[in-house]
């Protein structure tokens, strides 16, 4: 399953998918789909 596709389900119920990455130093929220959604839209 693609992100997007998992994140349009989630945003149908409705919900927000997030996806973050943990390590033992800090937490980062990876935002890098957002960028991939807008330009597929032509939004750059």
């Amino acid at each position: 399953m693609y992100v997007t596709t998992l994140q349009n389900f989630v945003k149908a119920l409705p919900g927000e998918l997030k996806i973050t990455a943990k390590f033992p130093e800090a937490t980062v929220e990876i935002i890098q789909f957002e960028d991939v959604k807008k330009a597929a839209a032509g939004k750059d």
